[in-house]
């Protein structure tokens, strides 16, 4: 796939141009090999022998989750020719690597959607999790001239995907318990760093993006069917990041008043989540 160049406008590619793209092509062989290959090892460990394909699955997707994290953050912060780029038309405009994280993230999610359903544990909240993101990611490279709203992908597609690094990292210590019990400062920081990083990111930079994001899709000319389809994305994933940031500062407030029950009852919901999911496979 021949991405558009920083500052060239070109005609918008096909679907079969994008699945068949290197950078689409080679992270869903990276992740499925990566997959395949821990598995097995899972299967072998003590920790995660009850449920390797989840084990194994919740350690490759840190590698993703980073190099968008990293990619995104460069990309938003720190990179100059991407402000010059799009700056001057958001919903529109062209730049090479903001088009290239969105079929990045397009690839990831959907080898998330399918590892997902294989999982000895899953929830369908996930699998529509996953759907809807790759839907996202591929309108934003499938529409307009040269792809559709690349300005705001490298910080929702990008940025925000920092949290999820030890996000991941706690989900799985909390799911294996001697992970936790073994190296406690390390779990208990871990969290810190997640809630410090999701509440500055997507609770206090996220409205931001959001006001932004709507003055210049209601002063622009995008078909009304592909605005409605990101319109009701950003309001509903504007409304589970404060949802999901209440709880965070609720748990927060526990901690703080030394509430230990929900640490006291964490171990047992783990386990009985993990079995009742098991029996339903």
């Amino acid at each position: 796939l021949r991405s558009p160049s920083p500052h060239v406008a070109v005609m918008s590619v096909g679907i079969l141009e994008v699945i068949s793209s290197w950078t689409f092509v080679g992270w869903q062989l990276a992740l499925f090999l990566a997959w395949a290959a821990l598995v097995p090892v899972c299967k072998r460990s003590a920790i995660f022998k009850e449920t390797p394909r989840h084990a194994a699955h919740q350690i490759v997707v840190i590698a993703p989750l980073t190099y968008l994290g990293a990619t995104g953050a460069w990309l938003w912060f720190f990179d100059a020719d991407f402000e010059a780029a799009l700056t001057g038309d958001r919903l529109f405009g062209c730049y090479a690597p903001a088009f290239n994280i969105s079929v990045m993230m397009a690839s990831f999610q959907v080898w998330d959607l399918i590892t997902t359903a294989l999982l000895e544990v899953r929830k369908e909240a996930h699998l529509i999790h996953h759907a809807t993101t790759a839907f996202l990611a591929f309108l934003a490279v499938l529409n307009g001239p040269h792809g559709f709203l690349l300005y705001y992908c490298p910080f929702f597609f990008g940025v925000t995907e920092i949290s999820s690094v030890p996000l991941t990292i706690s989900d799985l210590f909390r799911t294996y318990k001697p992970l936790a019990e073994s190296r406690p400062i390390f779990y208990r920081t871990n969290r810190l760093a997640f809630a410090v990083i999701f509440l500055t990111f997507r609770c206090g930079y996220w409205p931001i993006l959001c006001v932004d994001f709507w003055q210049h899709m209601l002063a622009g000319n995008a078909p009304f069917i592909l605005s409605l389809c990101w319109y009701i994305a950003n309001i509903g994933m504007t409304a589970l990041q404060y949802y999901w940031g209440l709880l965070i500062i609720k748990g927060i407030i526990n901690v703080v008043r030394g509430d230990k029950r929900d640490q006291k009852n964490e171990a047992t919901q783990a386990r009985e989540g993990l079995r009742s999911q098991l029996l339903s496979v």
